[in-house]
């Protein structure tokens, strides 16, 4: 009897297996028709799994429903030959609406609409999330989320598109890291969803979130548009997060972030924020704090696109439209700021072809402003063809920095053709440095430093300030270093502070080289302001090799107000002691000046000689001055 039971017993449960196994879900599945709900289709997929040739999930008629208070929360898993595509084909809107949360960015269990737990292979598209939640800690921590199911299975080859997702901004609260602060349309975590805020340790690269691609999303009244947050590892990286993409290569496939922060003073806003990201793609995405009525200007740090600490990372940041508006007193404004890829000895960061436009810092006093601003000492930086259109700032003592490298690069920087203009329109004058580039820092015997072919426009005072203005400084350590054919261009400036338009420092080995050639004038420099001390080309630092200055044209520079400033058009004080270097300071011109100035006039300005030194066929003349002419 016992021998009946036992192969009775065991057929019983083959049966069951075998149903089991021919249960899983395959093919298309409708809601409505197959379902009612999407979160009664995802709990059956989570209960079945995927078979064969993958699932599909149709959304088949305009409607909505009401998710869970916990979330709709897929489990279930696909793979490249059987995925999971959840999808609206209605051609109307269908919304999946917030329950009432009862957790904020600190709590263990964050509240939310839809996540992923683990799953591979899985595309989301077209599905409209909405949290009608008007009050903390009812709020949505995020939209849609990626999580990790344990230390070896993240989320892996995920797409979301196509979907509109509306938070509340007022959800503002500090998170508890890894948890990033106040709500985000789209949250990848190194976090399983039961602990969000304890940080999982991968033990394979099966545990990291990569391969993720999140494109032509519509994410609006947020705290942060898109935050990615990965293991920290250790070289080699082989447990990061790698290869997401949020934009895409085409312009098409951007998202649209808008009306983000402004919910608060609790915790910074940012369009997109990363952390721990490699071979990470931001690109092609529109990002606008305050796009219309709904929106409101956020009044502590404020960032567009936020990638942070990623040792030896490489990094793409490319062909963005940001702009931002602020109420900041004394915090960081940064349209876009680069942490990433530190340490590294092979890794590339591009920051390229982004427009950064219309930004306002309205009652800014001391904050700080920054363009690009990128700290990383990453092997190769590029910062190409950027754009600044209609900028301003009321900052009374704040610093201005469009383009600012401060990371010790270790290969090179180049840092070419991009056109920058800012306007100070405070009615209290500004004392805080200006700077249009910043090339602040690049080490080691075989760095290369590049920068050329940039445009400085429309600088422009309403109120006659004091501030000190370079429209270009570079100074490193480097093996070769180029600052050719930039331009300033038809500038007004309302301004008494010394005005560097071109200013150079750099030290060289006996083999490397330091170039200054073709930097120009085009149109016209007028100063309004009280007239201080005018540099037109400047060179300095301790280059061992060759310095070439050459075919600088520094011409048709008026100062209209009395002042006590030096001018020099051309310095040169470049050179290191043994004065070893081979110079060459041809074919410059220092034309058409006029300053009322009582000051020093000095068309050229040599100060240190090299070894072997070629001063000739430069031109001085037209000029008309207050003070003591030097030619």
């Amino acid at each position: 009897m016992k021998k009946f039971f036992t192969r009775i017993s065991m057929m019983l449960m083959l049966s069951v297996f075998a149903y089991t196994a021919n249960a899983q879900l395959t093919g298309t599945k409708t809601i409505p028709g197959d379902y009612a709900t999407l979160a009664a289709a995802v709990a059956d997929l989570n209960l079945l799994g995927v078979g064969a040739g993958g699932v599909t999930i149709n959304i088949t008629a305009a409607g909505g429903e009401v998710a869970p208070s916990t979330g709709i929360s897929l489990t279930a898993t696909g793979t490249s030959a059987n995925p999971i595509t959840i999808q609206n084909l209605s051609g109307a809107v269908y919304t999946i609406t917030a329950g009432v949360g009862t957790a904020t960015p600190t709590s263990v269990t964050q509240d939310g609409i839809f996540r992923l737990v683990g799953s591979d292979y899985v595309t989301i598209d077209g599905l409209t999330l909405v949290d009608n939640n008007t009050a903390n800690p009812a709020t949505m921590e995020y939209g849609i989320a990626l999580y990790k199911a344990g230390s070896s299975n993240g989320c892996q080859n995920v797409l979301i598109q196509n979907c509109s997702i509306t938070l509340n901004k007022i959800n503002n609260v500090l998170g508890t890291a890894p948890m990033t602060d106040g709500s985000a349309g789209i949250l990848m975590m190194n976090a399983v969803p039961t602990t969000a805020t304890t940080a999982i340790v991968p033990i394979s690269a099966d545990g990291a979130n990569k391969n993720n691609t999140f494109i032509q999303n519509t994410i609006k009244n947020v705290n942060i548009g898109i935050s990615m947050i990965g293991f920290v590892d250790a070289s080699p990286f082989t447990l990061a997060d790698r290869n997401n993409s949020v934009g895409g290569s085409k312009a098409s496939n951007g998202n649209f972030i808008y009306n983000f922060g402004g919910g608060g003073t609790t915790s910074a806003a940012a369009g997109i924020r990363t952390l721990a990201q490699y071979d990470l793609n931001v690109s092609n995405n529109t990002l606008n704090n305050v796009f219309d009525a709904s929106g409101a200007a956020h009044a502590t740090t404020l960032r567009g696109i936020y990638t942070n600490a990623a040792l030896g990372a490489s990094t793409t940041i490319n062909n963005n439209t940001i702009t931002l508006k602020s109420l900041v007193t004394t915090s960081q404004v940064a349209a876009i700021e680069n942490v990433a890829g530190a340490s590294g000895t092979t890794n590339r960061i591009s920051i390229s072809n982004n427009k950064i436009k219309d930004c306002t810092n309205t009652l800014a006093t001391s904050s700080t402003w920054y363009g690009i601003y990128s700290t990383a000492s990453a092997s190769k930086l590029i910062i190409l063809n950027n754009i600044y259109t209609n900028n301003q700032t009321n900052a009374t003592t704040g610093v201005v920095h469009h383009i600012y490298n401060s990371g010790a690069i270790v290969d090179s920087v180049d840092i070419e053709n991009n056109s920058i203009s800012h306007a100070y329109v405070g009615a209290i004058a500004n004392s805080g440095t200006s700077y249009g580039i910043y090339n602040a820092s690049g080490t080691g015997a075989n760095h290369y430093s590049v920068v050329n072919g940039n445009d400085f426009n429309n600088f422009t005072n309403v109120t006659t300030g004091t501030n000190t203005r370079y429209y270009l400084y570079t100074s490193n350590t480097t093996r070769g270093a180029t600052m050719n054919s930039n331009t300033v261009s038809n500038i007004t400036a309302n301004h008494s502070g010394t005005t560097y338009l071109f200013f150079m420092g750099s030290t060289t080995t006996a083999t490397g080289f330091t170039q200054m050639v073709g930097n120009s004038i085009v149109g016209s420099y007028t100063r309004t302001g009280a007239a201080g001390t005018f540099y037109g080309a400047y060179t300095t630092g301790s280059t061992l090799g060759s310095v070439n200055i050459s075919n600088n044209n520094i011409s048709n520079v008026t100062q209209s107000t009395a002042g006590t400033g030096t001018f020099y058009g051309v310095w040169d004080s470049n050179g290191g002691s043994p004065y070893t270097s081979v110079k060459s300071n041809q074919y410059n011109t220092v034309s058409n000046i006029t300053t009322l100035s009582t000051g020093i006039f000095y068309g050229m300005f040599p100060n240190n000689h090299g070894l072997n030194t070629v001063f000739a066929n430069n031109t001085i003349d037209n000029l008309t001055t207050n003070g003591i002419l030097c030619m």
